[in-house]
Order: C-alpha cells, then sequence, then structure tokens
C-alpha cells in the first residue's frame, strides 16, 4: 500500500510537467506551421497529402523526445522546473525547425524540399525530412540527460551538440550516397520512390540513436564532450555501414537490396533496411555507452595519487 501511494503521489505531482510538455507539443504545431508556406491541417485533411503527414509525424516524435528529456525536471522547486523546461522546449522546437533548415541545404541538397512534398506529394522526401528531424530529436533529449553547470550552460550545450549533430547528419547523407548503387537524390525526386526515403530516413535516426548515446551524461567541458560525441558517432557511421552488408546478407539473403529498393521499389525491403540500420545502431550504442564504458577510468583517475 505505501508503494502505492507513493506511485500515485509522484504521479499527480508530475501532471503540471505533463502539462507543459503537451502544451509545448502544441506550440510547437503552431511554430511548424508558422515556418512552413503550407498549412498543415490543410495538406493532411483536405488534400491527403502523404509527404506532409509523414514529415510532420516525424516532426512530432522528434519533439517528444526533446520534451520528455526536458520533462524529467531537475528536482528543484515546481516553478522553477516548470520555467526550465518552458524555455528548453521553446529552445528545441526552434533547433527542431533549424535541422530542416539543414536537410534542405545540405542533405536533400540537390531538389526543394518543399516543391517535392508539396507539389509532388513525394513520401520518399517526407520519409527523408521526417527521419532527419527524429534524429536531431533523439540527440537534444541525450543532452537533457546530460550534466551541464547550470542553465545558461545547458543552453549553450544544446547548441554546440545540435550542431555537432547536424555535421554528422550532412556525413551520414554523404555516406549513404557513397553506399548505395543508385543516386539516392535521383531516385527520390525523379522517380518518387518511397523505398528509398525509407531506407535513408532509417540510416538517419540510427545516426541519431548512436549521438544520443554519446551525449547522454555530458557535461559542460566542451572540449573532452565533443572529442567523445565526435569518435563515437564516426565509429558508428563506419559500423552502419556494415549495417547495409548485414541487410544484404543476414536479413534478406534472397535479393539484391539496392535492386529491390531502386528498380522495385520494394517498401517492405527499404523497412528491413532501415530496420537493420537502427539495431547496429542500438547494439553499438549499448556496447559503446560512455557512461558506463568510461566510468571505471574515470574512478581510477580520481583516486590516483
Amino acid at each position: 500500500m505505501q508503494t502505492l501511494l507513493a506511485t500515485l503521489t509522484l504521479v499527480l505531482e508530475r501532471i503540471p510537467h505533463f502539462a507543459v510538455g503537451m502544451l509545448l507539443v502544441f506550440l510547437g504545431k503552431l511554430f511548424y506551421n508558422l515556418t512552413t508556406r503550407y498549412h498543415i491541417d490543410h495538406e493532411i485533411a483536405d488534400n491527403g497529402n502523404d509527404a506532409i503527414g509523414i514529415s510532420f509525424g516525424g516532426y512530432l516524435l522528434g519533439l517528444g523526445f526533446v520534451i520528455a528529456g526536458a520533462a524529467r525536471g531537475s528536482g528543484t522547486a515546481l516553478f522553477t522546473d516548470l520555467v526550465n523546461l518552458a524555455f528548453v522546449g521553446a529552445v528545441a522546437i526552434l533547433l527542431l525547425r533549424l535541422s530542416g533548415v539543414i536537410n534542405d541545404w545540405l542533405v536533400l541538397h540537390s531538389f526543394s524540399t518543399k516543391h517535392e512534398m508539396v507539389q509532388e506529394r513525394s513520401a520518399g522526401t517526407g520519409f527523408v525530412v521526417g527521419g532527419m528531424t527524429i534524429a536531431t530529436g533523439l540527440m537534444i533529449s541525450g543532452v537533457m540527460d546530460g550534466q551541464s553547470a547550470g542553465f545558461l550552460w545547458l543552453l549553450r550545450d544544446l547548441a554546440v551538440y545540435w550542431l555537432v549533430g547536424q555535421a554528422l547528419l550532412v556525413l551520414d547523407g554523404l555516406v549513404f550516397q557513397a553506399i548505395t548503387s543508385y543516386d539516392v537524390h535521383g531516385v527520390i525526386e525523379d522517380d518518387k520512390n518511397a523505398a528509398a526515403g525509407v531506407s535513408f530516413a532509417g540510416f538517419l535516426v540510427a545516426q541519431g540513436v548512436i549521438v544520443r548515446t554519446a551525449v547522454a551524461g555530458a557535461g559542460s567541458d566542451l572540449g573532452t564532450e565533443v572529442l567523445i560525441t565526435a569518435v563515437i558517432g564516426v565509429c558508428g557511421l563506419v559500423l552502419l555501414v556494415a549495417g547495409r552488408v548485414i541487410a544484404d546478407r543476414v536479413f534478406l539473403p534472397r535479393a539484391a537490396l539496392s535492386d529491390e529498393v531502386r528498380s522495385k521499389r520494394n517498401t517492405a525491403a527499404a523497412a528491413i533496411a532501415a530496420a537493420s540500420f537502427i539495431v547496429v545502431a542500438l547494439i553499438y550504442s549499448g556496447a559503446v555507452d560512455p557512461n558506463v564504458a568510461l566510468a571505471p577510468a574515470a574512478a581510477d583517475a580520481a583516486v590516483a595519487p
């Protein structure tokens, strides 16, 4: 009974955090509408635009990851917790939208994502844009689990790790293009190939999982922490390339993945490829979690004479 009462008390005490979090989701949608040249409700409800629905769904998931991290609070006074949650949530909404700009300029740089999603209703483009946002949300949520020296330091850390994460995602785009036997941008833009978008999006989300692990628990010593993040992220990227081989040889041994995606537009095969990337990322993240792997070394350094 005591455990039950304690749990119910905890839930009731966190209701204000939940309420502010849901308010941030609503404000996030408003800001999304304000920063696009189309209206979400019109495109989804009136036009049945799959591309917009997919990309906006990715945005909501990314935002949910961020707000969930921020809603844990710092254990200080309720009012302070809620103010911090609201402010950090607002910054995160801005960073998530800026990741869309990075996507347009440096990831899907060969064409206008807005034109492809609104006029052409390209689901493949929607998947990539949504995947980029989910990856960014995962990265930012990792910063929420960090050990920033204070609130202002947290805002600085958010901006720095966001930049590092975006750089890794841009690198991901270049690597993914290099390891495929077809022009990723071409098949998404010209062929409206949704399968290619699904596979690419899985690759981006997998990198988000890896970077989230790298920055979770990170402090404000940016020199050391950024180095750790970069090393874990780049090594993870190498293993994600191996994930393509795993998908071909283990998960889909009777078909050439590139042919299934490029020529047959097989979204089922693309889903297997995306899942294989994320599985590799999850296992790698569990194995190299710096909060666990580096803890003994840090403890030894602390007691060394």
